[in-house]
């Protein structure tokens, strides 16, 4: 029986950035510029099945430190806060979805816990993150909007964070409907971070083709917030090479 080193259902094998790295470049840079307090935010998108959420995957793990960059070979220092779109359906819900998973990357940190218990402790007991009983009204999504900049400002501007920034990476943003203005979150969130003069945290989406357009629908000036990444077919040769990577490094496993 024969070693099969292509796995379709796994997110991320070896080769498969093959015919990427000018996008894991920008991204990179993104992350670089953040970091420095020149947030340039972006979307990548393309058709499904091309490979969105794969390097938004890896480009999480650079983020994190917990691979080196491509180009410099340093590890940076961000939290990251990853999130699905897919079953957004109001404003609310993207604030909640936010949060929720900024308490869960904050939850893996102690160090970070403890330099920002104020934070956590406001996470922790936060009733946007509660569940909702029925007859309950929906929190004010604007406030829960400000409420969510407030406490990622508190973070970054404690004297001794950890991290460098912050990096928000949003999948499927092509998926909320018309009701969860999505556009408009973005840029209304991210001009109150400006506001409080916090600079250190990106914003990357991932999305269909359409994602642009429906941005803009709920908010006309959002896309010009974002540096687009539109991901192409791998050409025959770039398809050749990741396939060749992939056989040279299942040699070792040859035989199962």
């Amino acid at each position: 029986m024969r070693y099969n080193p292509f796995r379709p259902n796994n997110i991320v094998g070896p080769g498969m950035f093959v015919g990427r790295l000018d996008e894991l470049h920008t991204v990179e840079q993104c992350l670089f510029q953040t970091k420095h307090g020149n947030p340039q935010h972006f979307l990548i998108e393309g058709e499904r099945g091309i490979g969105k959420s794969s390097l938004l995957f890896i480009t999480e793990h650079i983020a994190r430190g917990t691979i080196p960059a491509t180009r410099d070979n340093n590890n940076m220092k961000f939290l990251t806060i990853s999130v699905d779109m897919g079953r957004v359906t109001s404003q609310i819900d993207i604030v909640r979805i936010i949060a929720r998973q900024f308490k869960a990357s904050m939850s893996e940190r102690e160090a970070l816990k403890q330099s920002a218990k104020a934070v956590w402790e406001f996470l922790s007991r936060w009733e946007v993150l509660g569940v909702r009983y029925y007859g309950e009204e929906e929190p004010d999504p604007e406030d829960a909007r400000d409420e969510l900049t407030n406490q990622i400002v508190d973070l970054l501007a404690g004297p001794n964070c950890e991290i460098e920034g912050i990096f928000i990476v949003i999948d499927e943003a092509d998926r909320p409907g018309e009701d969860a203005r999505l556009g408009e979150f973005l840029k209304l969130f991210t001009e109150r971070l400006t506001r409080r003069d916090c600079n250190s945290v990106l914003i990357g989406l991932a999305g269909l083709p359409t994602t642009i357009a429906k941005l803009r629908a709920s908010h006309e000036s959002s896309p010009r917030l974002l540096e687009v990444m539109r991901l192409e077919p791998l050409t025959l040769d770039e398809r050749k090479a990741g396939s060749s990577t992939r056989i040279s490094r299942s040699g070792r496993k040859e035989w199962v």
